[in-house]
């Protein structure tokens, strides 16, 4: 599967000095054996599936750029119907968090975390249309985020999916009218 290779390559791109250390600690040969060996260990234990993958990808991007941040980013541009401009976005993240991760402090827009995400979805996101609105390249991603919407990442008992219309809605509303 091809969509499966590529995201299989951009976990591969997403070693982190964590990962680097773990080859550091192979105890037998030269620098670039041991990093051969890294990847091969890396290779050996992704999920053969395209939603098991997802998953780790998922938890990757949260390793590196924050489990608030990448899990409202995540789910503003799952919930959108055409994608997000970058100024919806700085609008839309807090409120979104705020459904997420209740009790917690406000999350504020950060360009450089932006900027991150970019980069960690860069084959996964795509900016479409005369607005540039950044939505994702694959349903089978925003298909994903959804089902961990439902699952893993939900808040409490209730299904998050509904407060986080709401909040979007709200806000929406509340922009249109400023």
């Amino acid at each position: 599967n091809a969509l499966w290779l590529t995201l299989a390559l951009e976990l591969l791109n997403l070693l982190d000095a964590d990962d680097f250390a773990e080859a550091e600690a192979y105890a037998e040969g030269r620098p670039e054996e041991k990093l051969r060996q890294l990847v091969l260990n890396r290779c050996r234990a992704l999920p053969p599936t395209l939603e098991g993958l997802y998953a780790l990808f998922l938890r990757q991007v949260e390793k590196a750029a924050g489990v608030v941040e990448t899990r409202s980013f995540a789910a503003l541009l799952a919930l959108s119907r055409y994608g997000w401009r970058e100024e919806d976005l700085q609008v839309l993240l807090a409120p979104g968090a705020a459904v997420l991760f209740p009790g917690q402090p406000p999350v504020a827009w950060d360009a450089l975390h932006f900027a991150a995400f970019r980069r960690f979805f860069r084959a996964h996101m795509v900016a479409r249309g005369e607005f540039q609105q950044f939505d994702f390249a694959h349903a089978n991603l925003r298909a994903a985020i959804r089902r961990h919407l439902q699952t893993e990442w939900r808040p409490t008992d209730a299904d998050p999916l509904p407060a986080l219309h709401t909040a979007i809605a709200d806000c929406l509303e509340t922009t249109l009218h400023d």
